[in-house]
């Protein structure tokens, strides 16, 4: 939303996260400044909308993201203790956006839905075949993203996202899906997959409309 912000003189509504910012300090058509609540550091989806009933929304990072002196364009590690109430998106809410390979290692299961815009992700077990994965990894653009030796109970990609997976599973009967949009592309390497077979065609439980190739 380039501009356009106050088009009827009325101020718009923002959001930080799921917080509302009841507050602006100040509000034109093109630049709007607010303070936002004390937040652990992390990138979070701002959106506003304006009177006209437009909405824009943008990802800003907030703190210190990242290990101490490593910058957007470093490798960044970090191990997510799914038994310990560790979280996959906390971890890549503290990687924030980089150019370079954001490396997350799983320690059990996550049951949880991760929904992943960032760009140059690994995910694998913190202990190469163990019992590890994440409950729903739902790709929504990023490129670059590889998933090692993981357990998924379903994998979505949309909005030109592109992935490779190694060894996935999806290997319970209430497990299996996989959806791929026609203008994303993924490879699947060795793959077990419960209600779903090599070509990945007239299927319920996988439905692949872009491009997927299968090993």
């Amino acid at each position: 939303m380039d501009g356009n912000f106050k088009p009827s003189g009325t101020n718009p509504t923002v959001y930080f996260g799921s917080v509302l910012l009841t507050s602006l300090q100040s509000a034109t058509d093109t630049l709007i400044e607010a303070s936002v609540p004390p937040t652990p550091p992390g990138t979070y989806l701002l959106s506003m909308t304006n009177s006209k009933k437009v909405t824009g929304t943008a990802y800003v990072t907030i703190g210190a993201v990242g290990p101490p002196g490593v910058g957007g364009d470093q490798p960044f590690e970090a191990t997510v203790h799914c038994g310990d109430g560790g979280k996959v998106i906390d971890a890549l809410n503290q990687a924030g956006y980089r150019t370079a390979r954001t490396f997350i290692n799983i320690d059990g299961f996550c049951d949880e839905q991760v929904d992943l815009f960032q760009n140059n992700v690994t995910f694998r077990p913190l202990v190469k075949g163990s019992d590890a994965g994440i409950g729903k990894l739902f790709l929504f653009g990023p490129h670059g993203i590889l998933i090692e030796d993981l357990k998924l109970g379903g994998l979505e990609a949309t909005n030109n996202a592109a992935f490779e997976a190694t060894n996935l599973r999806m290997d319970r009967p209430t497990w299996g899906n996989i959806r791929v949009g026609a203008s994303s592309s993924g490879a699947l390497f060795n793959p077990t997959l419960t209600n779903c077979s090599a070509n990945l065609t007239n299927l319920n439980n996988c439905i692949a409309v872009g491009v997927v190739a299968i090993s």
